[in-house]
């Protein structure tokens, strides 16, 4: 289910290059591209002549340009040029295409879904242990990203996410585990393949909470210390504290594809 009014993580921001880039969130089509200056624009991958997906398209100038029959789409989404017609006949004010509010910042493209006035809009997510903090001017500071495709509905995997009581048990062996009773014998586990699970996983940022936060906090342990973050509407954060020192904070969040399944 789609919730309005929020800002989206929908992409990595090294991945929209030269060329239109198509993404889908919640099944809508939309197309990324890159002014002259390189900020990202995010508009609906569907141009309104023919349907053509100007993903498929080029980048021309300032504009998007339809592959069909080359209608082309400034970064507010109205059409400035129709190649088929003569220069002096007007183009039509219908003809324009949807244009959503979008940000590139801590190493992805956001974009606002919805239809409140700018000042109204929820502010972007500040993601704790990212560019505007300390730790990441740090020396030795270093952004891991990654992706994989969950065939699950992605609430289902950032339920999953926030349920730390799992994770003594499930993850004894890495971040984990804890002090056991030395009468309590335990068995190596082994690592199995979780069925519908693929090798693309998407890492996104933490989103601000709907109506507050859950959170929830494990400690004691010799691994340390884990405040775990729900901030919907689809993202959690982790923040890990190893018990020999240093500092983990984890973003992690879900870009559902399609009204059930997550990326």
């Amino acid at each position: 289910m789609l919730i309005k009014n929020h800002w989206y993580a929908v992409e990595f921001g090294q991945q929209v290059g030269d060329l239109p880039l198509q993404v889908k969130v919640h099944g809508h089509d939309l197309v990324l591209w890159r002014s002259r200056n390189g900020t990202v624009n995010a508009q609906s991958d569907l141009c309104v002549h023919r349907g053509g997906s100007l993903a498929g398209g080029e980048v021309a100038g300032d504009c998007v340009r339809c592959p069909y029959h080359g209608w082309r789409y400034d970064t507010e989404g109205a059409c400035v040029e129709i190649p088929a017609n003569r220069p002096d006949l007007p183009i039509p004010r219908k003809a324009r295409i949807d244009t959503y509010p979008c940000v590139e910042r801590y190493g992805y493209v956001w974009v606002f879904l919805g239809d409140l006035a700018v000042e109204q809009r929820p502010p972007l997510p500040e993601l704790y242990g990212m560019e505007m903090h300390t730790e990441a001017r740090a020396e030795g500071f270093r952004a891991v990203q990654g992706e994989f495709t969950w065939n699950a509905n992605y609430d289902r995997v950032l339920e999953n996410a926030i349920d730390i009581a799992h994770t003594p048990f499930v993850h004894a062996g890495s971040f984990g585990k804890q002090a056991r009773d030395p009468g309590v014998r335990t068995r190596p586990r082994r690592q199995r393949p979780v069925p519908g699970v693929g090798d693309r996983h998407r890492r996104t940022g933490a989103a601000d909470a709907v109506g507050g936060m859950a959170a929830h906090r494990q400690e004691g342990s010799p691994a340390g210390a884990h405040l775990h973050r729900l901030l919907s509407p689809q993202r959690v954060s982790a923040d890990r504290a190893p018990a020999d020192g240093g500092h983990a904070p984890v973003h992690r969040g879900g870009a559902p594809r399609r009204a059930h399944h997550r990326v």
